[in-house]
């Protein structure tokens, strides 16, 4: 089982985000905290509702072998 870390870093406003959910591929390098941070305040909103979900965080459209700022 190969084993993916999606990199986490700052730009301001960037909220985009895409959830993975247990069993597909996670397959993108990067996310803001930014993002992350606005999902998790979402799911304590009740906007969004992966209760009990394994789940995997990335940005749309970065499926790069690295993240984009390194």
């Amino acid at each position: 089982m190969q084993s993916t870390i999606t990199w986490l870093y700052n730009q301001v406003n960037n909220t985009k985000i895409h959830v993975s959910e247990k069993g597909e591929p996670l397959t993108e390098a990067q996310v803001t905290r930014q993002a992350v941070a606005q999902f998790v305040v979402d799911l304590l909103t009740g906007k969004a509702d992966y209760h009990q979900a394994n789940l995997g965080l990335g940005e749309p459209d970065t499926q790069f072998t690295k993240p984009s700022f390194m």
